[in-house]
């Protein structure tokens, strides 16, 4: 019984588990929020449903990709500053108990190039 919740759950477009995109369900329920503020607003100003309607379905779109976009960068800013360090690691475990580590104390690990 435990296999088919796990099953239900899955969302699969193109051969793409949806629920393993990073940022694709934040951006998304940001959108929907938006949207509907963007909709709502559009009423509230002009109390045209057609031309509400446009302005959420715009909202929505302009907040998803901005949203979309600025997580997208932050999350490949950060994994690549996790890269950079777990190289500057495994560089000082390798350098450790050795006479370049002395000479290694006082400079910036990320700054230092394999030897």
């Amino acid at each position: 019984m435990e296999e088919d919740d796990d099953k239900s759950t899955k969302y699969v477009i193109f051969g793409k588990d949806l629920s393993k995109i990073p940022c694709f369900r934040e951006s998304l329920m940001y959108g929907i929020g938006g949207g509907f503020a963007g909709g709502l607003a559009g009423f509230f100003i002009t109390s045209n449903i057609r031309r509400a309607n446009n302005f959420g379905m715009g909202s929505y779109i302009l907040t998803t990709l901005v949203y979309w976009c600025k997580c997208r960068y932050d999350f490949t800013k950060t994994k690549h500053d996790v890269s950079m360090l777990q190289s500057a690691i495994e560089r000082k475990t390798l350098y450790e108990g050795t006479p370049l580590e002395k000479e290694m104390e006082g400079k910036n690990p990320l700054d230092l190039k394999t030897v």
